[in-house]
């Protein structure tokens, strides 16, 4: 909300002009990104709210690729470098995935 217009390329400039100037927004401005992301009308801001979910997005795949990284730095370590690719590639996929399991549903199975 508070980047200058006349520095953005031409093509999100008007968008950008008219977020900025609607108060709907600039009561929202202090909102998390991607609720805030969420609220704008993809009928009224299209190039920009396409613009900012994309990079959002970009975000959330660096996460998981560095932290693919820092599972397969652990992993394949000084001590365990002879780990062969089908075992290193279980323990990446141990690492990186998440499951939550409801322990009392099982129980009450």
């Amino acid at each position: 909300m508070g980047v200058n217009i006349q520095n953005q390329s031409a093509e999100y400039q008007l968008e950008l002009c008219e977020l900025q100037s609607d108060s709907f927004f600039q009561a929202k401005k202090n909102e998390d990104i991607s609720t805030f992301w969420k609220l704008v009308s993809k009928d009224r801001f299209p190039k920009l709210r396409n613009f900012a979910l994309k990079v959002y997005s970009m975000f959330g795949s660096m996460y998981i690729c560095e932290s693919t990284f820092s599972a397969l730095k652990h992993i394949k370590s000084k001590t365990r470098n002879r780990i062969e690719n089908d075992s290193l590639e279980a323990c990446i996929s141990l690492t990186t995935t998440s499951i939550d399991i409801d322990l009392q549903n099982a129980i009450d199975f």
